[in-house]
């Protein structure tokens, strides 16, 4: 029955043709040039219009991929330091995958903490912070993060020789406590409150309307490629640095992690830099169309 009642959009063409077809015809030069070759026939106002606005948040996706790399360590590097920290609290042994959880907590509380009263209350003074500046604000979040790591990491190798099982596999652990690892996780969770859901939000509310669902899965796929960005420059630093000089062993005890640490949280860093950079420039798509309105009533008033 709600079958029959469901109203279905009519569909207008494949996003990806119209891109490579605008992109093709105005030689990426200026996009308005596709439609004056075709005369309107082909590629409309309206087409020229969604792949600008389409091309517009291409930059914003790009430079999430390094936050996205940083955030990658909470699944893996994180969890090798997890291996080698003193599992036992109150003489019960603490999953080692446990301590994520808190990057899951600090989600569940932030969000509605931050919809509900912050973000209604700095509207009320006229200080709501945009979309793009909340993403900057959560990559500083995701810096703290590896930084906090990697002084964990300095002070947990000064207090390792205890010998702890996990499984069937036997570590030399610190006897510093797997809870100091309660902040990095912490602070990783508030930083995906507010680069990834404010990243979300902003794809969603920029992207045009035939090219929605194009534009949410290029930002989910940024995660992925982001991960592919952390193994690159893991493969790139145990390339340069070798044996008993490499960051990352299979024994960390034996590496530099801390090293590894610092480099996500300076790459993420200059990521930032870079982001505000774009930011500042950045038009969105509710200004634009006010300076539209303005020059056409302008214009009628002439």
């Amino acid at each position: 029955m709600s079958r029959n009642r469901y109203i279905t959009a009519s569909e207008e063409g494949s996003p990806f043709k119209e891109i490579v077809g605008i992109c093709w015809a105005s030689g990426c030069i200026g996009f308005d040039r596709a439609e004056r070759r075709n005369h309107g026939r082909i590629y409309t106002k309206e087409s020229v219009k969604r792949v600008r606005a389409f091309c517009k948040i291409l930059p914003v996706f790009g430079l999430v991929i390094v936050y996205f790399g940083t955030y990658a360590q909470t699944s893996s590097t994180f969890f090798l330091q997890s291996e080698r920290l003193d599992i036992s609290i109150l003489s019960k042994n603490v999953p080692v995958a446990a301590l994520g959880s808190f990057d899951n907590i600090a989600i569940l509380i932030l969000i509605p903490l931050m919809e509900i009263f912050i973000y209604p209350l700095l509207e009320k003074i006229n200080r709501p912070p945009s979309l793009l500046q909340r993403m900057g604000l959560g990559m500083i979040f995701a810096v703290l993060s590896v930084v906090a790591a990697g002084v964990l990491e300095i002070y947990r190798k000064k207090e390792h020789g205890v010998i702890q099982k996990i499984v069937d596999t036997k570590y030399n652990a610190s006897s510093v406590s797997i809870l100091t690892q309660i902040p990095q996780f912490t602070l990783m969770g508030t930083s995906e409150v507010f680069t990834s859901v404010s990243g979300m939000e902003f794809t969603y509310s920029e992207a045009p309307d035939m090219m929605k669902g194009v534009c949410m899965g290029l930002y989910l796929d940024t995660i992925g490629i982001g991960a592919f960005f952390a193994l690159m420059i893991i493969a790139i630093v145990n390339g340069i640095f070798k044996g008993t000089d490499s960051w990352l062993q299979d024994d960390i005890n034996k590496g530099k992690a801390e090293n590894l640490f610092f480099l996500f949280a300076v790459l993420t860093f200059v990521n930032f830099i870079l982001f505000i950079f774009v930011a500042k420039r950045y038009k969105y798509s509710k200004e634009q169309n006010n300076e539209r309105s303005h020059d056409t009533c302008h214009d009628q008033d002439d």
